[in-house]
């Protein structure tokens, strides 16, 4: 027996066998998935489970490596909505209009069809008379074409000539208009064949002959079938067919900006050309600029000869996407960027950083070395910051970890690639780079400082380790800086501290932010089955009690329990392809970098590896100017250095050239050596400068040089002042002027605010407060504070205390003046920066400008930090009453201006809102009232009360609007008969006490009581789409085949069919007509019976809904609301950047209009003139891609529908009072 084994590529099941492997693969079948993944750019089919989707036409789903929407290549388009039901490409592919005889008159677009045109100049004619006089649509018509004289021996007058000079093709010279008279012409015979030629000597016909040879011979060589095949920011892939062999010509490519004559002629060799094994020729045109219309045009070149050129192509360049670390640096870095990617080669990088932080011994180590499959018998306790870097490779076709392995390094290939342009491996890349970092903490999270800076400029994988034993639902809010006291507050913080370091505010087309969770507790050999059952239980509790529906969850990918020392290497497989499977769908996976970065890079890995920790900028330009890299500016360089700052492999800070970090681990291990508790040489405990250390925070350089000796051959002695200009620009360090010392934040004692108050008697009568100011977060990370320290140490004498300075981890004290009297607290909580302004003078006299000054200077440090660090965090002001609480019951300062008093909860009286924030806001205060002199009077009335949290703010402007005030939810409906139904409900509308819903996918209307209850269906033999109501009984939908029916809802009967001219989209029924949306370009206004009466310009060619109402026409695209008068004309236009993708539309009786947004599974809301709108409802309302909505005007209550799940609901919609 002889066996054949062979690979093939997988593609998607065909039609006949969809449901078969549907059923074969998921359950329940219709959650069979299978589409294109663009991600590796190469014929990549993937299958997978998941709910269906729905696009609109013209677009397609697509793996990108998540579910992403795609337009339709230029062979294929979708004239209706892609389903990925049975669908995993655009339904029809274009006509060719390459039969004899026929060109192209117009390409088509993403959801119509090519139109196809006879060539008269070669005396070619359709067989059959077209619809249209220029063109013939080859999905209805035949659009044949046949050369000579008809069959009655007479020639049609030209009447195409405009259609010509309309078209968008390239006409043919080589018989001129020999073919194209437009007379009565004479019949002469040879052989048995006629042809037509005018009153002419014979041998002027053999000359027509001869040249039609050779123009035919020309012919032959030209490309056809040119096509654009892919297309990115800077560059278009063509492909075409040639019909003669091609290894002795050029080619010429022309191409230009669209609607300019600055055409660009380039000539390649057909070496240069990549030739498939089916005939197709592909060649990639480069250096383009992004977001630009291009036509292109080509021709054969054989010596001096050229043939004709092809139909033109015209393509749009991508909009360029810049990697996350590129849009950090200035404009200026950005431009020359790229320059770079239009000017050099470059490589698209598979790269993920994996993240491993957790608390001490919850098992980081041990699950670092299990992923790695290494030993883990010999692991200990980690001491204080530590950084472990480890590299590994994954296979991108399937995922696998390779370790242990001798594999070439992806960057040696990409070194081959740029030094032997022809190599073989050129298109493949299969492995992936891994860094594994695994990141020790001490419970002091000052100690991490720099440690975060570091690691959250890079896009990485996180894994979030505790032990499955620590309660994670206990937490606490602490007055000032603390150490985390619960396992719950830890795993909070880490939560806060990635979101906060976010790419982007946008969530991914699967709800998650970047960058990713993946959750790991450990320690489950502690649990037998039972147990560990209960405990994954109470996790799951406690995680949904401590996140609830904060945004920061949406980090979380995925949650492992593992034991380091029981699981087998099966169940940490698990983990590693959870890790590869996150990377795949982050933004920067495969993202193109210049490749003489990727170059220079390499050189940096094989110094970091030979054991070289730093370097000077010399001798960095040296590596640079090798001669496969040629970086030769300084500029250029320099824009490289700073890129590597930002994603974390090296440490360079311009104005410190002489020490460039290489290895990021060894600032850290320098870091240690001045923090960690473990130091050998106990003689230190006996010097002053040691205890000044270990009592205040305050670092000798005498003792800082001691510390780095102690670790040999560690090189920190030989860099003792470059690295201290490092730690100070870290605020690591923080130097006292005049003095041999620094400060080290993070060493500073902890203290508390009552100790602080008592030492500088606060408290007492004589000491005079102005009120807190507080800057509030949504979450504060705890080194946040060190940098504000840090700034006031630099600007400000600490106070002086009998046992030393007033400078403590949460709380410092300084002086505003020399003598002291007048003072800045500066303290915080887990969420608060608070300052207080006090006096000890006796003299009744204000401090001027100083607070104003003060809340300048640190608001605009804030949003310094926010800045440099590449931190997304925002705050509110507020306020507090001298002697209350900073960190509970503030008071917030918009509240404040806008009413005149407020209640305090704490003292249980009213203060006057002016005296709270005055101090603060206004340039000058006369003096600070004494506590005394507060306004305190017992507050009679009942506190402010809150409004209710479906009350909208009240809205911003003087302007008069009419938006609704709130919606309140009315009934939540379930439309589906069974879980086993599979709707897509794209429309609905309410109708007395009547609910009607299109089911795309079912090509049924479904009806129901207003309660849900009486479910049932109408069938249909079209695929509805849009629908409106003409009267209580009757409805008229419009179809995807050019078909628009009236039904009766009650009989369930359809009672007319009008065909349309076009295809139908959005309809509209108002003053006994139908406005239907033609082509998405134009309105039809018709009668019932379907005639005609008006057509009405649309302000944009892609329009997909609107409705009429008012004297109003309003329409939607994907991204714009229009409002026109009813023949057309614009009254204004709304336009929003959160706006990608609205759907449906309706309007109330006031005019405000209500749009569905798909993308962020929203209900907005835009007021009548289009000036002002609202977010009223979202995800967290119920809605899950949101697709119908309708306003009943005569109940005010708004009808929405989700597409897929069967979920509707009914709100009433409150209106503002007359």
């Amino acid at each position: 027996m002889i066996s054949l084994n062979d690979a093939y590529n997988f593609t998607c099941p065909s039609q006949a066998h969809w449901n078969i492997r549907a059923k074969s693969m998921c359950n329940p079948p219709r959650n069979y998935t299978c589409l294109f993944d663009v991600t590796f750019r190469v014929n990549i089919y993937r299958e997978r489970c998941r709910r269906p989707r729905i696009l609109g036409p013209g677009y397609k789903y697509v793996f990108q490596p998540n579910l992403n929407r795609a337009t339709c290549s230029v062979t294929r388009y979708q004239p209706f909505i892609f389903d990925t039901i049975g669908h995993s490409d655009c339904t029809y592919q274009k006509s060719l209009c390459n039969s004899l005889g026929q060109e192209t008159y117009e390409i088509g677009n993403t959801t119509i069809d090519r139109k196809c045109i006879c060539n008269t100049d070669r005396g070619y004619s359709f067989v059959r008379n077209s619809k249209n006089q220029c063109y013939c649509n080859p999905l209805t018509e035949d659009c044949s074409c046949y050369l000579g004289i008809n069959l009655y021996n007479e020639t049609f007058e030209v009447k195409d000539i405009k259609c010509y000079d309309d078209m968008k093709m390239t006409r043919s010279r080589y018989l001129g208009d020999r073919f194209n008279i437009s007379q009565k012409i004479k019949i002469v015979e040879f052989d048995n064949y006629r042809y037509n030629v005018k009153n002419v000597p014979t041998i002027v016909v053999w000359i027509i002959v001869q040249r039609a040879i050779r123009g035919w011979n020309k012919t032959r060589s030209t490309p056809r079938k040119l096509d654009i095949v892919e297309c990115t920011d800077c560059s278009i892939t063509i492909e075409w067919f040639i019909d003669v062999p091609d290894e002795c010509l050029s080619y010429e490519l022309h191409h230009r900006p669209k609607g300019t004559n600055d055409w660009s002629t380039g000539t390649f060799l057909s070496e240069e050309v990549l030739e498939a094994e089916d005939g197709r020729r592909m060649y990639t045109l480069q250096n383009l600029l992004p977001e630009t219309y291009y036509e292109l045009k080509m021709r054969s070149v054989y010596k001096d000869a050229k043939s004709h050129y092809s139909e033109s192509m015209t393509k749009q360049t991508l909009k360029q996407v810049l990697p996350e670390a590129i849009n950090q640096l200035s404009e200026g870095d950005k431009t020359r960027y790229n320059k770079i990617m239009q000017t050099s080669k470059t490589e698209n990088r598979y790269f993920v950083r994996i993240m491993i932080v957790g608390k001490e011994s919850a098992g980081k180590t041990c699950l670092l070395r299990r992923l790695l499959k290494e030993n883990i018998s010999d692991v200990s306790s980690t001491d204080g910051v530590d950084i472990v870097v480890r590299r590994c490779k994954i296979n991108i076709t399937d995922g696998k970890w390779i370790i242990g392995k001798k594999i070439d390094d992806d960057k040696v290939s990409r070194i081959k690639r740029a030094l032997i342009p022809n190599a073989e491996d050129r298109d493949t890349q299969n492995m992936q780079e891994v860094e594994t970092n695994n990141i020790n903490i001490s419970q002091r999270d000052e100690l991490s400082s720099y440690k975060k800076t570091q690691q959250t400029r890079c896009s990485a994988v996180y894994l979030v380790v505790a032990d499955m034993k620590d309660e994670i639902s206990k937490q606490g809010l602490s007055q000032c800086s603390a150490d985390f006291q619960h396992i719950g507050e830890y795993i909070d913080f880490w939560f806060d501290s990635i979101h906060c370091h976010r790419t982007t505010d946008k969530q991914a087309r699967d709800r998650h932010f970047d960058p990713p969770i993946l959750l790991v507790f450990t320690g489950k050999d502690k649990y037998n089955k039972a147990d560990f059952e209960k405990r994954e239980k109470e996790i799951k509790d406690q995680m949904d009690t401590v996140f609830g529906l904060k945004s920061k969850y949406h980090h979380l990918h995925n949650t492992f329990y593992l034991s380091n020392t029981k699981d087998i290497d099966e169940e940490f497989e698990k983990l590693q392809n959870a890790v590869y499977e996150t990377a795949r769908k982050m933004d920067n996976w495969g993202n193109a970098f210049p490749l003489k970065w990727i170059l220079l890079e390499h050189l940096i890995e094989i110094n970091k590896n030979d054991g070289k920790n730093f370097i000077n900028f010399k001798d960095m330009s040296k590596l640079a100017k090798h001669r496969d890299i040629n970086m030769l500016t300084e500029e250029d360089l320099l824009l490289f250095l700073r890129f590597q700052h930002n994603v974390g492999n090296i440490i360079f800070f311009e104005n410190i050239q002489d020490l460039i970090i290489l290895n990021p681990q060894w600032l850290a291990d320098a870091f240690r050596c001045l923090v960690s508790d473990r130091v050998g040489n106990r003689r230190l405990y006996h010097l002053v400068d040691w205890t000044l250390f270990t009592r205040q925070g305050k670092i000798s350089e005498s003792l800082i040089t001691e510390l780095f000796e102690i670790k040999e051959g560690s090189q920190f002695s030989g860099q003792k002042n470059n690295l201290h200009k490092v730690m100070e620009k870290l605020d690591i360090l923080v130097k006292i002027e005049n003095s041999s010392y620094y400060i080290m934040p993070s060493q500073m004692p902890s203290s508390t605010f009552d100790v602080v108050s008592e030492k500088f008697g606060i408290l007492t009568e004589t000491c005079k407060r102005t009120s807190w100011l507080c800057f509030k977060f949504e979450f504060l990370p705890p080194s946040f504070f060190n940098h504000l320290s840090a700034w006031f140490i630099r600007n400000y004498n600490p106070s002086k205390l009998d046992s030393g300075i007033a400078l403590y981890r949460g709380i410092c004290m300084f002086d505003i003046e020399g003598y002291g009297w007048k003072k800045i607290l500066v303290t915080m909580s887990t969420d608060t920066i608070a300052l207080q302004v006090v006096s000890f003078s006796e003299q009744q006299e204000g401090f001027g400008n100083t607070c104003s000054d003060i809340y300048s200077e640190v608001k605009q440090l804030i949003e310094d930090i926010k800045v440099r660090y590449k931190v997304r965090i925002s705050f509110k002001l507020h306020f507090k009453c001298s002697d209350g609480y900073y960190y509970k019951d503030t008071f917030e300062y918009e509240e404040l201006k806008s009413d005149k008093e407020c209640y305090c909860f704490q003292h249980k009286k009213v203060h006057r809102s002016e005296q709270i924030y005055s101090p603060w806001m206004n340039n000058e205060v006369k003096r600070i009232p004494n506590r005394t002199e507060m306004t305190t009077k017992q507050d009679y009335r009942y506190p402010k009360i809150e409004p209710n949290k479906e009350e909208f703010a009240p809205d911003q402007t003087s302007v008069k609007t009419n938006l609704p005030v709130s919606v309140t939810l009315r009934y939540q409906l379930n439309i589906r008969k069974s879980e086993n139904e599979n709707p897509t409900i794209l429309s609905c509308i309410k109708t007395g006490n009547t609910l009607v819903f299109i089911d795309y996918r079912n090509r049924q209307l479904n009806i129901c009581n207003l309660d849900g209850t009486d479910i049932h269906h109408i069938p249909l033999s079209y695929r509805p789409y849009y629908m409106t109501v003409i009267n209580s009984n009757t409805v008229a939908v419009s179809c995807t085949d050019r078909t628009i029916l009236i039904i009766n809802i009650s009989t369930g009967s359809v009672t007319s069919t009008i065909n349309t001219t076009g295809l139908c989209y959005g309809i509209s029924y108002n003053d006994n007509n139908l406005y239907v949306v033609i082509d998405r370009s134009r309105i039809h206004v018709m009668d019932l019976t379907g005639k005609v009466i008006r057509t009405i310009p649309l302000p944009s060619g892609d329009i997909w809904d609107i409705t009429v109402g008012r004297d109003r026409l309003v329409c939607i695209d994907t991204t714009s609301i229009y409002c026109c008068s009813l023949d057309g004309k614009l009254i204004w236009k709304f336009k929003k950047d959160k706006f990608q993708d609205l759907r449906r539309v309706t309007t109330d009786n006031e005019g405000n209009v209500y749009v569905i947004n798909n993308n962020t599974n929203t209900v907005e809301v835009v007021s009548d003139d289009g000036k002002h709108h609202r977010e009223i409802l979202t995800i967290s309302d119920g809605l899950d891609v949101p697709y119908g909505i309708y306003f009943d005007k005569q109940e005010n209550i708004l009808l929405v529908c989700n597409v897929s799940d069967g979920k509707a609901f009914l709100f009433d919609v409150k209106k503002k009072l007359a």
